[in-house]
């Protein structure tokens, strides 16, 4: 049987078992199913350029204010932003009174539109302050004064009337 067919068969029966053949990059939270890849990923731009923001996220986190918690991680903190993992475990949009909890795997389904920011656990918030503060660097928009504007407008909102769902949909526009 080849690697791939095994690995196929591992995720049916044993869903998460296939994601420990890959190979995986914490800072920029991406994985790999080859090491010449990974090998390639770890000199590339990108994972250098993370390593090289990786203290002035730190410190912009715990400066922070409101969004601040010191139960939180570094490594939460500082790696880059993935929606998947975000989502992972997260209460998804249900018609039923049993709810529905998102996680890897599932490919459908939304977020909850009633989950506030205010609720979020400690982890997921470090995410989404992170996402945030990425938002002026991703579009383009310049330097580091425009990324801080979503993170610094949050912080004067009342948490337990900012909606995640929309939070997420907003920052895509």
């Amino acid at each position: 049987m080849r690697p791939r067919q095994l690995r196929a068969l591992l995720a049916l029966a044993l869903p998460g078992a296939a994601s420990a053949w890959r190979y995986h990059c914490k800072l920029c939270a991406c994985d790999f199913d080859k090491l010449k890849n990974y090998d390639s990923h770890m000199v590339g731009k990108r994972h250098l350029h993370n390593v090289a923001a990786e203290q002035g996220v730190w410190d912009d986190w715990q400066a922070s204010g409101w969004w601040f918690r010191g139960s939180v991680s570094r490594e939460e903190v500082t790696r880059e932003f993935s929606l998947d993992q975000f989502v992972d475990g997260l209460p998804g949009r249900s018609r039923s009174s049993t709810g529905r909890v998102l996680g890897s795997g599932v490919n459908d389904g939304q977020l909850d539109p009633g989950l506030m920011l205010g609720s979020l656990p400690d982890g997921k918030r470090a995410a989404l302050w992170r996402y945030c503060r990425d938002l002026g660097r991703r579009c383009g928009r310049g330097p580091a004064p425009a990324a801080h504007a979503w993170p610094a407008m949050l912080a004067e909102l009342e948490p337990r009337y900012c909606r995640v769902k929309e939070l997420l949909e907003s920052g895509e526009t």
